[in-house]
């Protein structure tokens, strides 16, 4: 049986009270909706169709980023109810599709396993609607699956069409089916807008095929943790989802070995990979392709993004990674920033309060503090002074700086690039570098220090006089 899949990802963001579409909003890193999407992706047989409507090409472009030709977009025109919406998106189902999940892009939490027993179900039983269903304590905000004395679903009511006593019911509906793909085009077209919010509901399927005398069996229900369906409308519910979707990575990265101190002041995004025999303190954040390889230990507070780190090196505390490679055995920190395009081989340092930006720095080279190192090569066994500063930018470009293998540069040495330091040469501490320096040269580049005694002098009227030197 061929499975086709709709994600809904049309609506407003206005309980959000934001300008920015609440499919766009972040959870680990990603769009809210890509969750949905991604599950509809590895399940379909088809390219799952996902319905735009508000920020309608804002979301396309952002959506497109990620999943690129993998799924196909329709723009719903007017935003009037979730039946309007699968409608707009069965015009592009194949016509050999023979049953269809739908989703909803705010539902991010709802797991592969889940989708795929919902599947499975509405296979096996031949109903032409099978749905998700969960009881909470506080259903307001979802409608409610109303049931009949044999326990049969009836009718599923919005909470704004509801009466008194429907509103007591706990068991609610999370929006989540598969349609056989004939019965949903036959009757979604049936639908009308007689509601308190004059919108086409898409729960209106339910009764209209209960009522309707079919001689297939009662619709189906797959029970599923109320956790898994939580719906995402304003900032509330996003932080808790947040917190959920973190707890299940952070989870699943110490069942395969990797030490989490703390997991309660731990932020690990979904695409981070993670080697075992890693620690990790608290208040680290790892984020986006960040990939960390076996035996590295990450301290207190750092937070590394777009980055690789090899094994068994060693973040200090508070350092700051973004598209940054650490080479195995190396240290950085704490208190460092490495920028984007740094890349450090084995067993290189780099100490407290050292920024270093686009550079290459080699084998068992040392940056150990209060240093800036911009647009440069580093070579190997190096050892780069306290206060160093490469003097990358004239104003309008930028310029590289180049020091070969063994040389040393002095604290306080100011670089000025474009600038090559030959192998083996050493730079006197607080010297300005402006030209090349040969292989095994000692360069300095400073004023002469004077030293003269001071005139004793007599004093007048309380005044001293200027000291002649």
């Amino acid at each position: 049986m061929k499975v086709g899949s709709i994600v809904l990802c049309a609506g407003a963001s206005s309980r959000m009270k934001s300008e920015k579409s609440k499919m766009l909003q972040t959870l680990s890193g990603k769009p809210l909706c890509y969750f949905s999407i991604n599950n509809a992706l590895s399940l379909s047989d088809y390219q799952p169709i996902v319905v735009i409507g508000h920020q309608g090409q804002e979301v396309q472009d952002e959506l497109t980023n990620f999943f690129g030709s993998t799924i196909d977009f329709v723009s719903q025109k007017v935003l009037d109810g979730t039946a309007s919406a699968v409608k707009t998106g069965l015009s592009k189902l194949a016509n050999d599709c023979e049953s269809v999940l739908v989703i909803y892009g705010d539902t991010p939490l709802i797991t592969k396993n889940s989708l795929e027993r919902l599947i499975n179900l509405q296979k096996r039983s031949h109903v032409p609607i099978a749905m998700l269903s969960t009881t909470t304590d506080t259903p307001s905000g979802y409608g409610r699956i109303i049931r009949n004395q044999q326990e049969q679903v009836t009718h599923i009511i919005e909470e704004k069409d509801a009466s008194l006593s429907q509103k007591e019911v706990k068991e609610i509906n999370p929006g989540i089916y598969v349609f056989d793909a004939k019965f949903l085009k036959e009757n979604i077209i049936k639908l009308n807008n007689n509601n308190a919010s004059k919108e086409y509901y898409l729960t209106d399927i339910i009764k209209s095929y209960v009522t309707s005398g079919s001689g297939f069996g009662p619709i189906e229900t797959l029970d599923v943790p109320y956790e898994e369906v939580l719906g995402v409308n304003d900032y509330v519910q996003l932080s808790l989802a947040s917190k959920i979707m973190n707890n299940r990575i952070l989870t699943k990265h110490m069942l395969q070995g990797v030490n989490i101190i703390d997991a309660n002041n731990t932020y690990i995004e979904d695409s981070v990979r993670i080697a075992s025999d890693v620690t990790i303190y608290p208040n680290t954040h790892l984020r986006g392709a960040t990939q960390i390889a076996a035996g590295v230990v990450i301290e207190n507070g750092s937070i590394i993004s777009d980055s690789s780190i090899e094994t068994k090196a060693h973040i200090y505390a508070y350092s700051v990674l973004e598209q940054a490679h650490i080479g195995a055995n190396s240290q950085v920190g704490p208190f460092a920033r490495l920028r984007p395009q740094t890349h450090l081989e084995n067993f290189v340092k780099i100490g407290n309060f050292v920024e270093v930006k686009k550079s290459i720095i080699k084998e068992n080279s040392k940056v150990n503090h209060l240093a800036y190192i911009g647009d440069s090569e580093i070579g190997k066994s190096c050892n780069i002074g306290a206060g160093v500063v490469t003097c990358n930018f004239d104003g309008q470009n930028k310029h590289t700086t180049t020091i070969l293998d063994n040389s040393f540069v002095g604290s306080n040495a100011t670089l000025i690039a474009p600038l090559i330091i030959g192998k083996n040469s050493y730079i006197a501490g607080g010297s300005t570098i402006t030209h090349e320096v040969p292989t095994e040269s000692l360069a300095f580049g400073r004023a002469r220090q004077v030293i003269k005694p001071l005139k004793k002098t007599k004093k007048t009227n309380s005044q001293i006089k200027e000291i002649d030197i």
